[in-house]
């Protein structure tokens, strides 16, 4: 498999979110996945668990908007602070430039970092290349 050159931060394509385009931070330093998210509350249905949350609504008259998805997990996620926190797993489907992938994000607060999103490393292996002199390298193509 031949692996993509992508640069350090790049516009990605949230797929199960409403193809939702987003700037996220490639940090091969993370090993997790995380995207910025706010009234996350957890349900259950039939005996699913799911969580709802609310999502930036980018480029679009509502500011906001609200999903809900079959929960994966809780789990312990260290921050970039060092602290760590307990955090709900999704699995969701992204693009990146023209490589389409499910991957398992967490969502928490991020509304202190640069980017609303950070594609960690586990996300990122044997699919791309990271160009630390790159950025925004990539064109998203919608399929």
């Amino acid at each position: 498999m031949v692996k993509e050159i992508i640069g350090w931060r790049e516009k990605v394509e949230l797929v199960d979110f409403d193809n939702s385009i987003i700037k996220a931070k490639l940090d091969t330093g993370a090993r997790t996945s995380s995207l910025h998210a706010t009234h996350i509350s957890e349900s259950e249905d039939s005996g699913e668990k799911y969580v709802s949350f609310r999502l930036k609504n980018i480029g679009t008259k509502t500011k906001y908007k609200y999903f809900k998805c079959k929960l994966r997990e809780w789990r312990i996620v260290r921050n970039s602070g060092g602290d760590e926190e307990y955090r709900p797993v999704i699995q969701t489907k992204i693009r990146i430039g023209k490589r389409e992938m499910n991957i398992e994000i967490t969502l928490t607060q991020r509304s202190r970092m640069s980017y609303d999103m950070l594609i960690g490393r586990t996300a990122l292996r044997r699919k791309f290349l990271v160009d630390s002199g790159r950025s925004y390298s990539t064109k998203l193509v919608k399929k």
